[in-house]
């Protein structure tokens, strides 16, 4: 007597089913924990030297992402006794980007904006250690729409001898 090969293939069917949905939920929470990294802001914090209107330079915030980032605030920063704070940015677009005024403490109202001001301060009176570059991080805070918190951080070099600066490194 011959077996009906009826029960084999609902079991097969049914197996191959299970192993489909089993496949389309893993995918799915695949692309689930994938936006978790990819739809969040990602905010870049950049340094060069072209100078404004005013002939000030600032810092730039780039939003390297497909999602807006909100209350974008720069830490404030020190070279030796001088300091700089910057205003807080309320939101920056997807693929947007801002300059940040800083305001330099110490110096008279007309380099009040110029960031580079912080640069150039306390240089150096070795020739040898004037030639090092100087290196100063930069830390940005901001959220996304949920109000997640996110930091990043940048270390801008500045060269004081050719009076260029760069950003040499993004964290966070």
């Amino acid at each position: 007597m011959v077996a009906s090969p009826a029960p084999c293939i609902v079991l097969l069917t049914l197996g191959l089913a299970s192993y489909r949905a089993w496949v389309k939920e893993h995918q799915r929470a695949n692309d689930a924990e994938r936006r978790i990294f990819t739809d969040r802001p990602q905010v870049v914090i950049e340094y060069t030297l072209p100078r404004d209107a005013q002939g000030n330079t600032h810092p730039t915030v780039r939003n390297t992402s497909a999602q807006p980032a909100y209350n974008i605030q720069l830490a404030p920063v020190a070279n030796g006794d001088r300091h700089a704070t910057f205003p807080p940015l309320a939101r920056l677009e997807a693929g947007g980007h801002a300059h940040v005024h800083a305001e330099v403490e110490g110096v008279g109202p007309v380099f009040l904006h110029d960031f580079r001001q912080l640069l150039e301060h306390n240089a150096p009176e070795d020739l040898a250690a004037y030639a090092n570059p100087l290196v100063l991080e930069l830390q940005a805070t901001y959220t996304d729409f949920a109000g997640t918190q996110f930091r990043r951080a940048s270390r801008i070099e500045y060269n004081r001898v050719l009076r260029t600066a760069c950003t040499v490194g993004v964290q966070g």
